[in-house]
């Protein structure tokens, strides 16, 4: 009967060690917020995901990315006066769960910011640029050496599509 008891006991912890664990998307509402790049003079949106429980393969983490950011991007409800969108993904670690609570600190002095602090936890950033001509149409010209990925796509967004203002943004 003990020999029973521990076989059963021995066979519930492996089957708990071998179960794939879930991946879990954090949007970081905190860390999410409209960014003025004073260099070039425009303003954009950026928002900010961790992941947790990720593969460990290459191109399985850059297609669930890939899936997130075409299934929850905001990118067709940003004003006019927008000129890029960025999402920005990084894995689930002490330190980018530091931020889940907390947002960005730009100033003071003890400044924390994820893109500084957790640098070697992110994962890749989809950039898109609005067209000059077509304020419809993103474009994302990402090189390998720049993002660590080679990344081409365009988004065009129907006329009239209903805009929101930032502060009014849907969150996730």
């Amino acid at each position: 009967m003990k020999k029973h008891i521990i076989l059963i006991i021995g066979l519930i912890l492996f089957g708990c060690k071998t179960k794939n664990p879930t991946i879990k998307f954090i949007y970081l509402d905190k860390s999410s917020d409209k960014v003025f790049d004073s260099d070039r003079g425009n303003s954009g949106y950026g928002e900010v995901i961790l992941i947790d429980n990720l593969p460990t393969q290459k191109d399985t983490i850059l297609s669930i990315q890939k899936a997130y950011f075409n299934s929850k991007n905001k990118i067709c409800l940003l004003s006019e006066t927008k000129d890029y969108y960025s999402m920005t993904f990084y894995k689930k670690t002490s330190c980018t769960e530091y931020f889940i609570d907390r947002e960005n600190d730009f100033g003071g002095f003890s400044r924390t910011v994820i893109f500084e602090d957790c640098k070697s936890d992110e994962l890749f950033s989809f950039y898109y640029e609005r067209d000059k001509k077509n304020p419809n149409l993103w474009v994302a010209n990402m090189k390998e050496e720049l993002f660590g990925y080679e990344y081409h796509d365009t988004i065009y967004c129907e006329l009239n599509h209903k805009k929101v203002k930032l502060p009014d943004m849907p969150q996730h």
